[in-house]
């Protein structure tokens, strides 16, 4: 649905620091979240921005879009200096959490540190959405149009604080996203005695029940998300966690042929302690064999996955030397490093990966073609 022009006026600069804010806020938040350690010390910005380079630049490109900014307005983004290095304080924390720990307390705690992260991520995309609602509403709305650009620009930031978020799965994120703005800022927004204009009020709530509907279909994960999101996620709350996630199509020495069905992926170690990556490719049988896998842990036997081949390989022990469970991480055939990892995993991991890898399945045929090829692989980092 298309509406005209409103005949209010916000200056473009008002509207692109109304979301460049919170933009700030998510970055250095998933900065925070990406060190594995809970420590704004070891965070830094720059890495965080190089490493996530194509989201953020898609998600500019959605800003701009949505809020038909002139290139003046856009360099509002580069003169605050989001994405440039600059150190993160448990200060800048409190603020974008809304001070939900008590300033006299300890704040470089990283229990402290967490919690901050984790409401400053759930208000920061709120915040966010509702940027990106003004704009789109103020230069001239569409919609059905603006909608799944949200819910692209939604996809983005919740991949981006991946690590900050309570909720694994990146629809459920969104979703959880769309709820807390809904009972932020669209509620207060439809009262009568707001402060919002007349004219605007029906619009915000059409965006409203447009968003919820999309998000509720489904649509947004597969035409819209962005940032890779595992497959395999085992992880704890004391920061460590192993995981496998699909990066694009597996490039063939004849370039990418979307037809054989083969996905590039990654095995991810983080711990407080030791971090590292290694390169893999997934095809119909290995994903298959992780459904097997999943069988025997939930039989109660110790299980591998990809023991039996080269390359790198991950094996589960139900109870390690810890007395929780065990990831066990190998690289036989390049560093030749084996890392073990306590994970100490909900009840319903199992059924949580059974779902994940359901979803993998269903999807295949489309991923293929959609996700990006990786023009080649990375090597393995420390």
């Amino acid at each position: 649905m298309t509406f005209p022009h409103p005949e209010w006026h916000i200056p473009e600069h008002l509207l692109a620091r109304s979301i460049c804010g919170p933009l700030g806020g998510i970055v250095e938040i998933g900065a925070v979240a990406a060190t594995g350690t809970w420590s704004p010390a070891d965070a830094s910005t720059a890495d965080f921005a190089a490493t996530h380079r194509r989201e953020l630049s898609r998600l500019l490109e959605i800003v701009r879009c949505l809020g038909e900014f002139s290139r003046e307005t856009m360099a509002v983004f580069d003169d605050l200096g989001h994405l440039r290095e600059h150190s993160v304080q448990a200060s800048s924390l409190l603020m974008w959490s809304s001070a939900y720990e008590d300033v006299s307390s300890p704040l470089d705690a990283p229990e402290a540190v967490r919690r901050m992260s984790r409401t400053g991520a759930d208000l920061q995309l709120a915040r966010l959405l509702q940027g990106l609602m003004e704009a789109a509403i103020t230069r001239g709305p569409d919609v059905t149009h603006d909608v799944r650009l949200m819910a692209e620009a939604l996809g983005i930031a919740v991949g981006l604080l991946a690590g900050a978020l309570e909720d694994e799965d990146p629809l459920t994120a969104q979703r959880t996203a769309f709820r807390i703005w809904r009972t932020t800022f669209l509620t207060d927004l439809l009262l009568p005695t707001s402060a919002a204009h007349p004219e605007a009020r029906p619009l915000f709530r059409q965006y409203g029940h447009a968003l919820e509907a999309l998000l509720r279909s489904g649509v947004a994960t597969t035409t819209a998300w962005t940032t890779p999101a595992p497959f395999i996620l085992l992880a704890d709350e004391e920061g460590n966690s192993v995981r496998v996630t699909v990066t694009g199509r597996q490039p063939t020495s004849t370039g990418t042929d979307p037809g054989t069905g083969m996905l590039a992926a990654e095995i991810s170690v983080e711990t407080p302690f030791v971090r590292g990556r290694v390169d893999l490719v997934l095809w119909a049988s290995r994903l298959e064999e992780w459904g097997r896998v999943l069988d025997r842990l939930e039989a109660g036997e110790d299980a591998g996955w990809i023991t039996a081949e080269r390359g790198p390989s991950l094996a589960v022990r139900l109870v390690g030397e810890r007395d929780c469970p065990e990831v066990v991480v190998e690289d036989v055939a390049v560093s030749m490093v084996t890392v073990r990892v306590p994970v100490a995993l909900p009840d319903d991991w199992i059924a949580r990966h059974r779902e994940r890898l359901a979803a993998l399945l269903d999807a295949r045929e489309d991923l293929v073609p959609y996700l990006p090829t990786n023009p080649q692989p990375r090597r393995n980092t420390p």
